[in-house]
């Protein structure tokens, strides 16, 4: 299996096992997670698993998405979504 579906099948896995929250926002969380893999491949930058992502690493997906002008209350969102999701 390649690096992306990995990480994909990490976090599909360890959110839909998760009993925290309704059906639809783990679906949201999903969405959300398929947007930050492409965004860090897109930055070359993606961890080899959801444990070992860098601090480095957050802070190049922050400035990319500060660069293309998402609104803050987005960009927390996602990071709460990393958050969770790496502490699974």
């Amino acid at each position: 299996m390649s690096k992306k579906s990995n990480l994909i099948h990490a976090y599909t896995r360890a959110l839909k096992t998760s009993n925290k929250g309704a059906y639809a926002t783990r679906q949201d969380q999903i969405r959300i997670m398929h947007l930050i893999v492409a965004n860090l491949f897109a930055l070359r930058c993606a961890p080899h698993c959801w444990q070992k992502i860098s601090k480095e690493q957050i802070q190049k997906l922050s400035e990319y998405w500060k660069d293309e002008c998402l609104n803050a209350a987005t960009i927390k969102n996602r990071m709460s979504v990393l958050r969770y999701t790496a502490g699974c």
